[in-house]
């Protein structure tokens, strides 16, 4: 069986409870359109889950970055600027997501597909759907 982080990450953003999840936060510092995550979250999306991610403002401006494919009315993506209450901002360094407010999911897993190949990853998942 495959128990990458990848696959991990896109069950529990699949899984939700009984009906399709209505809300995922995400915030990350690599977050490749490769890594299937990025074709979860679109999916889900298009059923009605509403998204919400924070990304490092030059990793998404990478040429592989999944924000390029990440467009939906469902889906709104934050870019933070090195301005105002931000000016003192250095790298978004975070890899973590939240579903539905009962489920969150983190660790050193950047969402990309190398991480997923090459990386001793960790993640852990905290919280239930019931």
């Amino acid at each position: 069986p495959d128990h990458t982080p990848e696959l991990e990450i896109v069950k529990q953003i699949l899984k939700g409870s009984e009906a399709q999840p209505e809300e995922c936060y995400f915030a990350i510092f690599t977050f490749a359109g490769s890594s299937g995550i990025d074709d979860a979250l679109l999916a889900m999306a298009r059923g009605g889950m509403k998204v919400h991610g924070v990304l490092d403002r030059a990793q998404a401006a990478q040429q592989w970055a999944a924000p390029k494919w990440l467009q939906h009315p469902n889906i709104k993506l934050y870019l933070p600027k090195k301005a105002g209450a931000f000016a003192g901002l250095r790298k978004l360094h975070h890899k973590l997501m939240v579903i539905d407010e009962l489920i969150v999911v983190a660790g050193s897993y950047n969402y990309t597909e190398p991480a997923n190949l090459y990386n001793d990853e960790n993640i852990f998942v905290m919280g239930s759907t019931h």
